[in-house]
């Protein structure tokens, strides 16, 4: 298999050819993109992106040398979340309001909310504190 102008080469047909080269894709965003990632997060929350992150980390397993906060970043080609959030923003977008999802596990104690960083200050002005909300 050789990769010629960006396209696989091999005899495939074409439906296997784009995995393949999804494939590709997910592989050289995961040699360098993550890091890139992972500093983005960090200096959101006025950190710094932990050497050796994850499991292998020798000072945290979190992403970012935060004091407080312990920041899992993920980058893949897709999320099922991503998606939904889009249509979310879209229907959002046509009320004029700032999108944000309430996720919870059924049986399950806690939510949580999926919004865009830039809206997180907003969003934390108009809510209520958590303490005082009822267990419904």
């Amino acid at each position: 298999m050789t990769i010629q102008s960006g396209i696989l080469r091999d005899g495939f047909d074409k439906k296997t050819e784009l995995h393949l080269l999804e494939l590709l894709k997910e592989i050289c965003m995961s040699w360098h993109g993550w890091k890139a990632f992972e500093q983005r997060v960090a200096r959101f929350f006025h950190s710094e992106r932990t050497p050796l992150s994850g499991a292998c980390g020798k000072q945290t397993a979190s992403d970012t040398l935060h004091p407080a906060l312990f920041i899992e970043a993920k980058l893949r080609s897709k999320f099922a979340i991503c998606a939904l959030f889009r249509k979310v923003e879209e229907r959002a977008k046509a009320e004029n309001k700032i999108p944000v999802m309430a996720l919870q596990d059924k049986f399950h104690a806690g939510w949580l909310l999926l919004c865009r960083p830039e809206d997180v200050g907003k969003i934390a002005s108009w809510s209520a504190d958590y303490n005082h909300l009822p267990n419904n």
